[in-house]
């Protein structure tokens, strides 16, 4: 985490506008891991917003948001297999601010490539592109499903 940064002001700037946070982020958000922000710092700015924030591992939430370190892979592996069929979005910290400083979900204005380079060297969102989850789509299991469909398709 940069210490150079001044990220306590900014989260609490951002979260004076809870409205916009929640239209973002819906009103449960399951979140792991630290950084840049401390895990429980981030939660509480979660909160200031109007947000319950839970723990990953406690999670039916279809949003999480995870900090690059300290997050637990067999944790991401149940959320996404429990989401199997179903919808999921995955945010980093830095998207989540992102979003919030320019009041709009990144999901909705950006195609898949800018939302990559969010997760271009962000080893939770990296796992997750590497284990069984199409990262940045919101639709768990969809590209497997997909690739069978299309092997079963060449095989007939």
């Amino acid at each position: 985490m940069s210490d150079d940064f001044p990220w306590e002001p900014v989260l609490a700037h951002l979260s004076r506008n809870g409205v916009v946070c929640r239209g973002i982020l819906g009103h449960v958000v399951a979140s792991q891991g630290n950084g840049p922000y401390d895990e429980h710092d981030f939660d509480k700015f979660l909160v200031a917003c109007g947000i319950e924030a839970i723990y990953l591992h406690e999670s039916d939430a279809d949003v999480v948001v995870l900090g690059q370190e300290g997050w637990d892979p067999e944790d991401l592996d149940a959320v996404v297999e429990a989401r199997r069929g179903g919808t999921l979005k995955v945010y980093s910290q830095e998207m989540v601010v992102a979003a919030m400083a320019i009041g709009q979900d990144l999901f909705d204005i950006c195609d898949d490539d800018e939302l990559m380079a969010f997760g271009e060297g962000h080893p939770a969102l990296e796992y997750l592109l590497d284990h069984g989850f199409d990262w940045p789509t919101t639709e768990v299991g969809l590209a497997e499903e997909e690739d069978s469909s299309a092997e079963a398709d060449e095989e007939e």
